[in-house]
């Protein structure tokens, strides 16, 4: 079976899912960047460095051994428990109106000048 990766994480396609409004775009951005941190947060800091450097940055896992200090068979199993808790995290519910909430506050803000509530 081969390895299931996770290319950028974030996704290739995203720009092919992407909506017109640049605001849409902005939206979409911050909630994968959330999603990732909340993610990545979940991980211990050697399942975060064996996950982005195999899986982002196609570094082989004996090169990824040397940086965490493990054997090149442990790190392989960082990266394989880095993606399960990529999966688990990807079956949580998602609240699709929190974006939309986020957006429109944010555009209401800007159209009326309103720094305060900009800022909140």
């Amino acid at each position: 079976m081969p390895e299931e990766t996770f290319p950028g994480i974030a996704g290739s396609t995203l720009e092919q899912h992407a909506p017109g409004d640049p605001l849409d775009r902005v939206v979409v951005d911050e909630s994968v960047s959330t999603a990732l941190l909340v993610v990545l947060e979940s991980m211990t800091p050697a399942e975060r460095v064996a996950l982005v450097l195999h899986d982002v940055f196609s570094m082989p896992y004996a090169e990824i051994a040397e940086v965490v200090g493990r054997s090149t068979d442990a790190t392989r199993q960082l990266a394989s428990s880095a993606r399960r808790r990529v999966r688990a995290q990807r079956r949580r519910p998602v609240d699709e109106a929190v974006p939309t909430r986020v957006a429109t506050a944010f555009t209401e803000a800007c159209r009326m000048g309103n720094l305060e509530a900009l800022v909140a």
